[in-house]
Protein backbone atom coordinates (compact mmCIF):
# COMPACT_ATOMS: atom_id res chain seq x y z
CA UNK A 1 0.00 0.00 0.00
CA UNK A 2 0.99 3.61 -0.43
CA UNK A 3 0.15 4.70 3.10
CA UNK A 4 3.77 4.97 4.22
CA UNK A 5 4.61 7.19 1.26
CA UNK A 6 1.50 9.34 1.03
CA UNK A 7 0.44 12.37 2.95
CA UNK A 8 1.67 12.59 6.54
CA UNK A 9 3.20 9.12 6.38
CA UNK A 10 6.05 10.21 4.15
CA UNK A 11 6.63 13.38 6.14
CA UNK A 12 6.94 11.35 9.34
CA UNK A 13 9.17 8.82 7.63
CA UNK A 14 11.66 11.45 6.49
CA UNK A 15 11.30 13.72 9.52
CA UNK A 16 10.13 16.71 7.47
CA UNK A 17 7.81 19.61 8.20
CA UNK A 18 5.31 21.39 5.99
CA UNK A 19 5.68 25.04 4.99
CA UNK A 20 2.78 27.39 5.58
CA UNK A 21 1.61 29.31 2.50
CA UNK A 22 1.28 33.07 2.49
CA UNK A 23 -1.71 34.95 1.09
CA UNK A 24 -1.68 35.03 -2.70
CA UNK A 25 -3.24 37.49 -5.15
CA UNK A 26 -6.42 36.70 -7.04
CA UNK A 27 -5.72 34.95 -10.36
CA UNK A 28 -6.21 36.59 -13.73
CA UNK A 29 -7.63 34.03 -16.16
CA UNK A 30 -7.06 33.91 -19.89
CA UNK A 31 -10.02 34.94 -22.07
CA UNK A 32 -12.02 32.81 -24.52
CA UNK A 33 -10.68 31.74 -27.91
CA UNK A 34 -12.52 31.04 -31.17
CA UNK A 35 -13.91 27.58 -31.76
CA UNK A 36 -12.66 26.79 -35.25
CA UNK A 37 -13.56 23.59 -37.09
CA UNK A 38 -10.46 21.42 -37.47
CA UNK A 39 -8.34 23.59 -35.19
CA UNK A 40 -7.48 23.24 -31.52
CA UNK A 41 -5.96 26.63 -30.89
CA UNK A 42 -5.34 25.75 -27.24
CA UNK A 43 -2.59 23.47 -28.57
CA UNK A 44 -0.67 26.29 -30.26
CA UNK A 45 2.16 28.07 -28.45
CA UNK A 46 4.50 30.96 -29.24
CA UNK A 47 7.83 31.46 -27.50
CA UNK A 48 10.59 33.86 -28.56
CA UNK A 49 11.82 32.66 -31.95
CA UNK A 50 9.41 29.75 -32.28
CA UNK A 51 5.73 29.03 -32.87
CA UNK A 52 4.49 25.46 -32.73
CA UNK A 53 1.36 23.37 -32.65
CA UNK A 54 0.98 20.09 -30.76
CA UNK A 55 -1.36 17.16 -31.40
CA UNK A 56 -4.53 18.17 -33.26
CA UNK A 57 -3.60 21.85 -33.30
CA UNK A 58 -4.68 21.82 -36.97
CA UNK A 59 -6.35 19.05 -38.91
CA UNK A 60 -4.15 17.17 -41.37
CA UNK A 61 -4.01 19.00 -44.70
CA UNK A 62 -5.29 22.28 -43.23
CA UNK A 63 -3.03 25.22 -44.08
CA UNK A 64 -2.51 28.29 -41.94
CA UNK A 65 -0.52 31.47 -42.43
CA UNK A 66 1.70 32.98 -39.76
CA UNK A 67 1.80 36.78 -39.76
CA UNK A 68 4.28 38.88 -37.82
CA UNK A 69 3.53 41.87 -35.53
CA UNK A 70 3.59 44.13 -38.60
CA UNK A 71 1.23 41.86 -40.56
CA UNK A 72 3.94 40.51 -42.86
CA UNK A 73 3.70 36.86 -43.89
CA UNK A 74 6.31 34.85 -41.97
CA UNK A 75 5.41 31.28 -42.95
CA UNK A 76 2.79 29.01 -44.43
CA UNK A 77 2.07 26.16 -42.03
CA UNK A 78 1.06 22.63 -43.06
CA UNK A 79 0.45 20.22 -40.16
CA UNK A 80 1.61 16.62 -40.13
CA UNK A 81 -0.63 13.59 -39.62
CA UNK A 82 -0.89 14.33 -35.88
CA UNK A 83 -1.85 17.95 -36.45
CA UNK A 84 1.55 19.33 -35.42
CA UNK A 85 3.53 22.11 -37.07
CA UNK A 86 6.51 24.35 -36.36
CA UNK A 87 7.79 27.71 -37.60
CA UNK A 88 10.46 30.27 -36.73
CA UNK A 89 9.82 33.97 -36.18
CA UNK A 90 11.62 37.05 -34.86
CA UNK A 91 8.98 38.44 -32.51
CA UNK A 92 10.03 39.07 -28.92
CA UNK A 93 8.22 38.12 -25.72
CA UNK A 94 5.15 40.31 -25.26
CA UNK A 95 4.61 40.88 -28.97
CA UNK A 96 1.73 39.31 -30.87
CA UNK A 97 1.73 36.98 -33.84
CA UNK A 98 -1.33 36.25 -35.95
CA UNK A 99 -2.40 32.83 -37.12
CA UNK A 100 -4.65 33.03 -40.15
CA UNK A 101 -6.80 29.90 -40.53
CA UNK A 102 -9.23 30.17 -43.42
CA UNK A 103 -11.22 33.36 -42.89
CA UNK A 104 -10.35 33.55 -39.20
CA UNK A 105 -7.44 35.39 -37.65
CA UNK A 106 -6.30 34.63 -34.10
CA UNK A 107 -3.70 36.62 -32.19
CA UNK A 108 -1.04 34.70 -30.24
CA UNK A 109 1.00 36.30 -27.50
CA UNK A 110 4.69 35.47 -27.54
CA UNK A 111 5.41 34.26 -24.02
CA UNK A 112 8.62 33.94 -22.08
CA UNK A 113 8.56 30.23 -21.08
CA UNK A 114 9.71 30.72 -17.48
CA UNK A 115 7.21 33.52 -16.86
CA UNK A 116 4.40 31.51 -18.46
CA UNK A 117 5.12 28.46 -16.31
CA UNK A 118 5.11 30.56 -13.15
CA UNK A 119 1.88 32.33 -14.11
CA UNK A 120 0.09 29.05 -14.90
CA UNK A 121 0.03 27.95 -11.23
CA UNK A 122 -2.87 29.69 -9.49
CA UNK A 123 -3.46 30.42 -5.78
CA UNK A 124 -4.46 27.36 -3.74
CA UNK A 125 -8.14 26.62 -3.17
CA UNK A 126 -7.32 26.06 0.49
CA UNK A 127 -7.27 23.05 2.76
CA UNK A 128 -9.18 19.88 1.91
CA UNK A 129 -9.20 18.08 5.26
CA UNK A 130 -7.13 15.33 6.82
CA UNK A 131 -5.00 12.91 4.77
CA UNK A 132 -6.43 13.44 1.28
CA UNK A 133 -5.81 10.37 -0.89
CA UNK A 134 -7.56 10.98 -4.19
CA UNK A 135 -8.97 13.72 -6.40
CA UNK A 136 -11.00 13.54 -9.61
CA UNK A 137 -12.77 16.15 -11.71
CA UNK A 138 -16.14 14.99 -13.01
CA UNK A 139 -19.24 16.24 -14.77
CA UNK A 140 -19.74 18.15 -18.03
CA UNK A 141 -17.25 20.86 -18.98
CA UNK A 142 -19.57 23.77 -18.22
CA UNK A 143 -20.58 22.37 -14.83
CA UNK A 144 -17.68 20.18 -13.71
CA UNK A 145 -16.67 19.79 -10.09
CA UNK A 146 -14.01 18.04 -8.09
CA UNK A 147 -14.40 15.09 -5.76
CA UNK A 148 -11.84 14.63 -3.00
CA UNK A 149 -11.37 11.57 -0.76
CA UNK A 150 -9.86 11.99 2.71
CA UNK A 151 -8.94 8.93 4.72
CA UNK A 152 -8.17 11.05 7.79
CA UNK A 153 -11.78 12.28 7.84
CA UNK A 154 -13.34 9.05 6.50
CA UNK A 155 -15.17 11.26 4.03
CA UNK A 156 -15.73 12.01 0.37
CA UNK A 157 -16.67 15.55 -0.65
CA UNK A 158 -17.61 17.57 -3.72
CA UNK A 159 -15.03 20.28 -4.42
CA UNK A 160 -16.05 23.60 -5.96
CA UNK A 161 -13.43 24.36 -8.62
CA UNK A 162 -13.54 28.05 -7.74
CA UNK A 163 -13.82 28.07 -3.96
CA UNK A 164 -12.63 24.64 -2.79
CA UNK A 165 -14.50 23.02 0.10
CA UNK A 166 -16.10 26.28 1.24
CA UNK A 167 -19.63 25.64 2.47
CA UNK A 168 -19.37 21.84 2.35
CA UNK A 169 -16.17 20.80 4.11
CA UNK A 170 -17.51 17.48 5.34
CA UNK A 171 -19.32 16.02 2.36
CA UNK A 172 -20.38 12.44 3.05
CA UNK A 173 -18.89 10.76 6.11
CA UNK A 174 -18.46 7.04 5.53
CA UNK A 175 -19.73 4.79 8.31
CA UNK A 176 -17.53 2.90 10.74
CA UNK A 177 -18.12 -0.82 11.17
CA UNK A 178 -17.77 -2.83 14.33
CA UNK A 179 -14.62 -4.92 14.51
CA UNK A 180 -13.21 -7.32 17.13
CA UNK A 181 -11.47 -4.43 18.89
CA UNK A 182 -14.00 -1.66 18.37
CA UNK A 183 -15.17 0.55 15.48
CA UNK A 184 -13.12 0.26 12.27
CA UNK A 185 -12.86 3.41 10.11
CA UNK A 186 -13.45 3.23 6.37
CA UNK A 187 -10.00 4.57 5.37
CA UNK A 188 -11.32 5.66 1.95
CA UNK A 189 -8.63 5.40 -0.72
CA UNK A 190 -9.75 5.94 -4.33
CA UNK A 191 -12.86 7.34 -6.03
CA UNK A 192 -14.36 6.99 -9.50
CA UNK A 193 -17.45 8.58 -11.05
CA UNK A 194 -20.34 6.28 -11.97
CA UNK A 195 -22.46 8.73 -13.99
CA UNK A 196 -21.95 11.54 -16.49
CA UNK A 197 -22.91 14.19 -13.94
CA UNK A 198 -20.21 13.01 -11.52
CA UNK A 199 -22.60 13.00 -8.56
CA UNK A 200 -22.74 9.23 -8.07
CA UNK A 201 -19.32 7.85 -7.17
CA UNK A 202 -17.72 4.65 -5.92
CA UNK A 203 -15.19 4.86 -3.10
CA UNK A 204 -12.89 2.05 -1.98
CA UNK A 205 -12.87 1.66 1.81
CA UNK A 206 -9.46 0.04 2.34
CA UNK A 207 -10.01 -0.31 6.08
CA UNK A 208 -13.30 -2.18 5.82
CA UNK A 209 -12.90 -4.52 2.84
CA UNK A 210 -15.79 -2.94 0.92
CA UNK A 211 -16.71 -0.34 -1.68
CA UNK A 212 -19.27 2.37 -1.00
CA UNK A 213 -21.49 3.88 -3.69
CA UNK A 214 -22.13 7.49 -2.67
CA UNK A 215 -24.71 9.93 -4.04
CA UNK A 216 -23.09 13.33 -3.51
CA UNK A 217 -26.28 15.14 -4.50
CA UNK A 218 -28.28 13.34 -1.81
CA UNK A 219 -25.34 13.37 0.59
CA UNK A 220 -25.53 9.71 1.53
CA UNK A 221 -24.22 6.21 0.93
CA UNK A 222 -26.71 4.43 -1.33
CA UNK A 223 -25.08 1.02 -1.74
CA UNK A 224 -22.35 -1.14 -0.22
CA UNK A 225 -20.39 -3.66 -2.27
CA UNK A 226 -18.71 -6.25 -0.05
CA UNK A 227 -15.46 -7.92 -1.01
CA UNK A 228 -15.89 -11.12 -3.04
CA UNK A 229 -15.99 -14.40 -1.18
CA UNK A 230 -12.97 -16.63 -0.52
CA UNK A 231 -10.73 -17.43 -3.47
CA UNK A 232 -8.88 -20.70 -3.93
CA UNK A 233 -5.35 -20.69 -5.34
CA UNK A 234 -4.13 -23.12 -7.98
CA UNK A 235 -0.97 -23.60 -5.91
CA UNK A 236 -0.22 -22.74 -2.27
CA UNK A 237 1.21 -19.26 -1.76
CA UNK A 238 4.26 -19.13 0.52
CA UNK A 239 4.39 -16.14 2.86
CA UNK A 240 7.69 -14.27 3.33
CA UNK A 241 7.35 -14.97 7.05
CA UNK A 242 4.72 -16.82 9.09
CA UNK A 243 1.65 -14.65 9.68
CA UNK A 244 -1.93 -15.10 10.83
CA UNK A 245 -3.90 -14.89 7.60
CA UNK A 246 -7.27 -16.25 8.71
CA UNK A 247 -7.42 -14.55 12.11
CA UNK A 248 -7.46 -17.72 14.19
CA UNK A 249 -4.40 -16.70 16.20
CA UNK A 250 -2.08 -19.23 14.56
CA UNK A 251 0.53 -18.00 12.04
CA UNK A 252 0.54 -19.78 8.69
CA UNK A 253 3.58 -20.35 6.50
CA UNK A 254 1.50 -20.70 3.32
CA UNK A 255 -2.11 -20.33 2.21
CA UNK A 256 -4.25 -22.15 -0.32
CA UNK A 257 -7.36 -19.97 0.03
CA UNK A 258 -8.16 -16.57 1.49
CA UNK A 259 -10.80 -13.84 1.58
CA UNK A 260 -9.76 -10.71 -0.37
CA UNK A 261 -9.58 -7.50 1.61
CA UNK A 262 -8.24 -3.95 1.52
CA UNK A 263 -9.68 -2.61 -1.75
CA UNK A 264 -7.42 0.07 -3.21
CA UNK A 265 -7.73 1.15 -6.88
CA UNK A 266 -11.01 1.13 -8.75
CA UNK A 267 -12.17 2.33 -12.17
CA UNK A 268 -15.07 2.14 -14.58
CA UNK A 269 -14.24 0.46 -17.90
CA UNK A 270 -16.78 -0.64 -20.52
CA UNK A 271 -19.73 -0.52 -18.14
CA UNK A 272 -17.90 -2.50 -15.45
CA UNK A 273 -16.73 -1.31 -12.05
CA UNK A 274 -13.30 -2.86 -11.47
CA UNK A 275 -11.89 -3.08 -7.95
CA UNK A 276 -8.48 -4.46 -6.93
CA UNK A 277 -7.80 -5.86 -3.43
CA UNK A 278 -4.35 -5.73 -1.81
CA UNK A 279 -5.06 -8.12 1.11
CA UNK A 280 -2.45 -6.78 3.52
CA UNK A 281 -1.68 -9.29 6.28
CA UNK A 282 1.12 -7.42 8.08
CA UNK A 283 2.88 -4.11 7.46
CA UNK A 284 6.62 -3.78 6.97
CA UNK A 285 8.41 -4.41 10.27
CA UNK A 286 11.75 -3.11 9.07
CA UNK A 287 13.24 -6.46 8.11
CA UNK A 288 14.34 -7.83 4.77
CA UNK A 289 10.94 -9.39 3.98
CA UNK A 290 9.00 -6.12 3.93
CA UNK A 291 5.22 -6.39 3.98
CA UNK A 292 3.23 -9.59 4.14
CA UNK A 293 0.75 -9.43 1.28
CA UNK A 294 -1.45 -11.95 -0.48
CA UNK A 295 -1.83 -12.11 -4.27
CA UNK A 296 -3.79 -9.26 -5.82
CA UNK A 297 -7.45 -10.00 -6.54
CA UNK A 298 -9.52 -8.08 -9.08
CA UNK A 299 -13.32 -8.03 -9.09
CA UNK A 300 -15.47 -6.84 -12.02
CA UNK A 301 -18.98 -5.64 -11.11
CA UNK A 302 -21.64 -5.06 -13.77
CA UNK A 303 -22.79 -1.45 -13.31
CA UNK A 304 -26.21 -2.39 -14.69
CA UNK A 305 -26.59 -5.17 -12.10
CA UNK A 306 -24.53 -4.34 -9.02
CA UNK A 307 -26.37 -6.94 -6.96
CA UNK A 308 -25.03 -9.73 -9.16
CA UNK A 309 -21.86 -11.53 -8.02
CA UNK A 310 -18.75 -10.02 -9.61
CA UNK A 311 -16.30 -11.80 -11.87
CA UNK A 312 -13.14 -12.45 -9.84
CA UNK A 313 -9.55 -13.19 -10.82
CA UNK A 314 -6.45 -13.85 -8.71
CA UNK A 315 -3.17 -12.51 -10.09
CA UNK A 316 0.37 -13.64 -9.43
CA UNK A 317 1.53 -10.13 -8.52
CA UNK A 318 1.11 -8.24 -5.24
CA UNK A 319 -0.03 -4.80 -4.11
CA UNK A 320 -2.37 -3.31 -6.77
CA UNK A 321 -1.89 0.44 -7.08
CA UNK A 322 -3.97 1.78 -9.96
CA UNK A 323 -6.73 0.78 -12.38
CA UNK A 324 -7.70 2.81 -15.42
CA UNK A 325 -9.29 2.63 -18.85
CA UNK A 326 -6.60 2.21 -21.51
CA UNK A 327 -8.75 3.96 -24.12
CA UNK A 328 -9.03 0.85 -26.29
CA UNK A 329 -11.61 -1.15 -24.38
CA UNK A 330 -9.29 -2.77 -21.84
CA UNK A 331 -8.14 -1.93 -18.31
CA UNK A 332 -4.60 -1.16 -17.20
CA UNK A 333 -3.62 -2.40 -13.75
CA UNK A 334 -0.36 -1.68 -11.94
CA UNK A 335 0.94 -3.85 -9.12
CA UNK A 336 3.98 -2.50 -7.29
CA UNK A 337 4.83 -5.79 -5.60
CA UNK A 338 5.83 -5.97 -1.95
CA UNK A 339 8.50 -3.50 -0.84
CA UNK A 340 10.57 -2.44 2.14
CA UNK A 341 9.88 1.00 3.58
CA UNK A 342 13.55 1.54 4.45
CA UNK A 343 15.00 2.97 1.26
CA UNK A 344 11.86 1.88 -0.63
CA UNK A 345 13.20 -1.29 -2.22
CA UNK A 346 11.28 -3.98 -4.09
CA UNK A 347 10.93 -7.38 -2.42
CA UNK A 348 8.81 -9.05 -5.12
CA UNK A 349 8.40 -8.17 -8.81
CA UNK A 350 5.84 -5.59 -9.88
CA UNK A 351 3.95 -5.45 -13.14
CA UNK A 352 1.78 -3.51 -15.57
CA UNK A 353 -1.09 -5.63 -16.90
CA UNK A 354 -3.81 -5.17 -19.49
CA UNK A 355 -7.08 -6.90 -18.53
CA UNK A 356 -10.34 -7.65 -20.28
CA UNK A 357 -12.80 -5.66 -18.13
CA UNK A 358 -15.55 -8.32 -18.32
CA UNK A 359 -13.68 -11.63 -18.09
CA UNK A 360 -10.57 -10.20 -16.37
CA UNK A 361 -8.43 -12.27 -18.70
CA UNK A 362 -4.83 -11.02 -18.72
CA UNK A 363 -4.37 -9.77 -22.28
CA UNK A 364 -0.77 -8.62 -21.83
CA UNK A 365 1.71 -7.96 -19.04
CA UNK A 366 5.19 -6.65 -18.35
CA UNK A 367 7.00 -7.52 -15.12
CA UNK A 368 9.62 -5.32 -13.41
CA UNK A 369 12.13 -6.40 -10.78
CA UNK A 370 12.68 -3.03 -9.11
CA UNK A 371 10.48 -0.31 -10.68
CA UNK A 372 7.56 -0.70 -8.22
CA UNK A 373 4.95 0.44 -10.78
CA UNK A 374 2.31 2.77 -9.38
CA UNK A 375 0.60 4.20 -12.44
CA UNK A 376 0.33 3.48 -16.15
CA UNK A 377 -1.36 5.01 -19.17
CA UNK A 378 -1.42 4.68 -22.94
CA UNK A 379 -0.01 7.55 -25.01
CA UNK A 380 1.88 7.93 -28.25
CA UNK A 381 1.42 4.28 -29.19
CA UNK A 382 3.09 2.95 -26.03
CA UNK A 383 2.54 2.35 -22.32
CA UNK A 384 4.05 4.82 -19.86
CA UNK A 385 4.48 3.77 -16.22
CA UNK A 386 5.59 5.62 -13.08
CA UNK A 387 7.51 4.39 -10.05
CA UNK A 388 6.71 4.27 -6.36
CA UNK A 389 10.40 4.26 -5.43
CA UNK A 390 12.01 7.01 -7.52
CA UNK A 391 11.34 9.83 -9.92
CA UNK A 392 11.23 7.75 -13.07
CA UNK A 393 8.78 7.13 -15.89
CA UNK A 394 9.35 4.23 -18.29
CA UNK A 395 8.05 3.70 -21.81
CA UNK A 396 7.21 0.13 -22.80
CA UNK A 397 5.37 -1.91 -25.40
CA UNK A 398 3.77 -5.19 -24.43
CA UNK A 399 4.77 -6.77 -27.73
CA UNK A 400 8.53 -6.37 -27.24
CA UNK A 401 11.11 -6.19 -24.45
CA UNK A 402 12.36 -2.67 -25.06
CA UNK A 403 12.20 -0.06 -22.27
CA UNK A 404 13.00 3.66 -22.33
CA UNK A 405 13.46 5.45 -19.00
CA UNK A 406 12.93 9.17 -18.37
CA UNK A 407 14.42 10.35 -15.07
CA UNK A 408 12.61 13.26 -13.43
CA UNK A 409 15.27 13.83 -10.76
CA UNK A 410 18.22 12.20 -9.03
CA UNK A 411 16.63 11.91 -5.57
CA UNK A 412 17.26 8.54 -3.88
CA UNK A 413 13.52 8.28 -3.05
CA UNK A 414 10.62 9.81 -4.93
CA UNK A 415 7.20 8.69 -6.16
CA UNK A 416 5.16 9.24 -9.30
CA UNK A 417 1.70 8.38 -8.01
CA UNK A 418 -0.45 9.09 -11.06
CA UNK A 419 0.33 9.93 -14.65
CA UNK A 420 -2.32 12.07 -16.29
CA UNK A 421 -3.30 12.75 -19.89
CA UNK A 422 -2.84 16.46 -20.50
CA UNK A 423 -4.27 18.38 -23.46
CA UNK A 424 -2.60 18.16 -26.87
CA UNK A 425 -1.38 14.58 -26.45
CA UNK A 426 0.96 15.34 -23.54
CA UNK A 427 1.50 13.44 -20.26
CA UNK A 428 1.73 14.99 -16.80
CA UNK A 429 4.09 13.24 -14.37
CA UNK A 430 3.91 14.52 -10.75
CA UNK A 431 7.01 14.24 -8.57
CA UNK A 432 5.87 13.82 -4.96
CA UNK A 433 9.10 14.92 -3.29
CA UNK A 434 9.89 17.96 -5.47
CA UNK A 435 6.34 19.34 -5.93
CA UNK A 436 6.98 19.49 -9.67
CA UNK A 437 4.59 18.47 -12.42
CA UNK A 438 6.77 17.34 -15.30
CA UNK A 439 5.49 17.22 -18.86
CA UNK A 440 6.30 14.37 -21.24
CA UNK A 441 5.80 14.49 -24.99
CA UNK A 442 5.07 10.82 -25.77
CA UNK A 443 5.46 11.26 -29.54
CA UNK A 444 9.07 12.41 -29.20
CA UNK A 445 9.88 10.76 -25.84
CA UNK A 446 11.13 14.08 -24.44
CA UNK A 447 10.87 15.44 -20.90
CA UNK A 448 9.71 19.03 -20.34
CA UNK A 449 10.00 20.07 -23.99
CA UNK A 450 9.23 23.57 -25.26
CA UNK A 451 7.16 25.41 -24.25
CA UNK A 452 7.59 23.46 -21.02
CA UNK A 453 11.24 24.44 -20.73
CA UNK A 454 11.09 23.38 -17.10
CA UNK A 455 8.45 21.57 -14.99
CA UNK A 456 5.53 23.35 -13.39
CA UNK A 457 6.39 24.09 -9.75
CA UNK A 458 3.27 23.38 -7.67
CA UNK A 459 4.48 23.67 -4.09
CA UNK A 460 7.61 24.50 -2.16
CA UNK A 461 9.81 21.59 -3.24
CA UNK A 462 13.30 21.17 -1.80
CA UNK A 463 13.76 19.77 1.69
CA UNK A 464 10.32 20.98 2.77
CA UNK A 465 7.82 19.66 0.25
CA UNK A 466 4.05 19.54 0.03
CA UNK A 467 3.71 16.13 -1.64
CA UNK A 468 2.52 16.57 -5.21
CA UNK A 469 0.35 13.49 -5.38
CA UNK A 470 -2.49 13.50 -7.91
CA UNK A 471 -3.49 15.77 -10.79
CA UNK A 472 -6.96 15.81 -12.37
CA UNK A 473 -7.89 17.44 -15.67
CA UNK A 474 -11.13 19.29 -16.21
CA UNK A 475 -13.14 17.83 -19.13
CA UNK A 476 -13.60 19.92 -22.25
CA UNK A 477 -11.40 22.38 -24.13
CA UNK A 478 -9.80 25.09 -22.03
CA UNK A 479 -10.67 28.54 -23.32
CA UNK A 480 -13.39 27.18 -25.64
CA UNK A 481 -15.74 25.12 -23.46
CA UNK A 482 -14.76 27.02 -20.30
CA UNK A 483 -12.44 29.79 -19.17
CA UNK A 484 -10.16 29.39 -16.18
CA UNK A 485 -7.98 26.63 -14.73
CA UNK A 486 -8.10 23.26 -16.45
CA UNK A 487 -5.85 21.23 -14.14
CA UNK A 488 -6.21 20.63 -10.39
CA UNK A 489 -3.36 19.28 -8.30
CA UNK A 490 -3.71 17.56 -4.93
CA UNK A 491 -0.78 17.96 -2.53
CA UNK A 492 -1.09 15.20 0.06
CA UNK A 493 1.16 16.48 2.82
CA UNK A 494 -0.02 20.09 2.56
CA UNK A 495 -3.61 18.76 2.18
CA UNK A 496 -4.63 21.32 -0.38
CA UNK A 497 -5.70 21.60 -4.02
CA UNK A 498 -4.03 24.02 -6.42
CA UNK A 499 -5.55 24.96 -9.79
CA UNK A 500 -3.34 25.32 -12.86
CA UNK A 501 -4.26 27.23 -16.03
CA UNK A 502 -2.30 25.50 -18.74
CA UNK A 503 -3.44 28.06 -21.32
CA UNK A 504 -0.95 30.46 -19.80
CA UNK A 505 1.64 28.19 -21.42
CA UNK A 506 -0.35 26.93 -24.42
CA UNK A 507 -2.93 28.75 -26.47
CA UNK A 508 -3.55 32.37 -27.53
Amino acid sequence: MKAALQSGGLAALLGLTVACGAAEPSPQHEGPVPDLAGAHLECVYATPGHLGGLDEALAEGMQARLLGPDGALLATLTPDAAGRFSASHEAAAGEALTLEVGDAQVSFRVRDPAEALAAAVMPSLGGVGAVPNDLIVAGPAADSHGVVVRSGDNAVSPLDLGTGLSGAPLGVRLPAVEGPHGPVPAAPWFVTALDAAGTRVAVSAAGQDRVYVVDLGRGEVVRTLPAPGPVTLDQPFTLPRPADVDGDGTPEAEVSAFSPRNPQPLAVVQGRLLVAYASVVEPDRGGATGQVLLPAVVASFDLAALDAPPTVRVLEYLNPQELRDDGAGAALLTCSGAFRIQGVRAVTPGAVLRLDPVTLEVLAERAFEDLLPTTAMTAGGAIWAGSLARGQVVRIRFEDEGTTTLTLNALPVDSVFRLIALPCGLIGAPSFNTDRLHVIDPRTGTLDPAPFSGPLQVGAGGEVFEGLQVAALRPGRAGVDFVGPDLFVLSGIAARVTPVELRKVLGP
